[in-house]
């Protein structure tokens, strides 16, 4: 995965697969926040997706999760990367995924 996103954007994201703790790597995509192009790993659980948003450096987090609308928004780090999780699933299985990217390194 993450040879497809080089020369998409100026940095590639850290990109693991988890599979084998339930969580697969089924894709990537190159999305936008405002002006900014992000990476956006997808995972899946089950038979949820879970997005991935990849910051820009220097871009800020909070702290808590937030549920709004069915969905769950949650902050992690990928090695010295912000990211934003966000998906249906509930906030102990995200947890979980958080976790383990921290772990990337």
């Amino acid at each position: 995965m993450r040879p497809w996103f080089a020369g998409k954007l100026p940095e590639a994201p850290p990109v693991r697969d988890f599979a084998d703790q339930g969580f697969a790597l089924v894709g990537g995509r190159v999305d936008y926040a405002g002006a900014n192009r992000l990476p956006v790993l997808v995972y899946r659980h089950d038979r949820h997706l879970i997005d991935v948003f990849v910051l820009p450096a220097g871009a800020p987090i909070g702290s808590a999760p937030v549920r709004r609308d069915g969905y769950t928004r949650m902050w992690a780090t990928l090695e010295d990367q912000n990211a934003a999780i966000v998906s249906d699933f509930d906030r102990e299985e995200l947890a979980w995924l958080r976790s383990m990217l921290g772990e990337s390194k």
